[in-house]
């Protein structure tokens, strides 16, 4: 009786530190999917802005109207009138 509730417990607590394992790793997973989901949208959003600025780059360089690269990029004047140095 007395090695059967021993029993018992050693397989209870083997089974809490199974589960506890088992949490661990799922939300280490979870934690590195978002990551990688994280890390594409950014480099997404980086790659249309950098191709924005050199559309905007081009398009100064023809002597577009500010406005009108403006409403073609979706880039501030600020952003368009720093476009200087992307000129050359």
């Amino acid at each position: 009786d007395a090695k059967i509730m021993e029993m018992t417990k050693i397989t209870q607590k083997i089974y809490e530190e199974k589960s506890k394992a088992e949490g661990i790793i799922e939300g280490k997973a979870e934690g590195i999917i978002e990551g990688k989901a994280e890390g594409i949208i950014e480099g997404k959003a980086e790659g249309i802005k950098e191709g924005n600025l050199k559309t905007a780059a081009a398009l100064k360089k023809l002597g577009v109207s500010n406005e009108i690269i403006r409403q073609s990029t979706g880039l501030t004047d600020e952003e368009i009138d720093n476009l200087g140095t992307r000129l050359k």
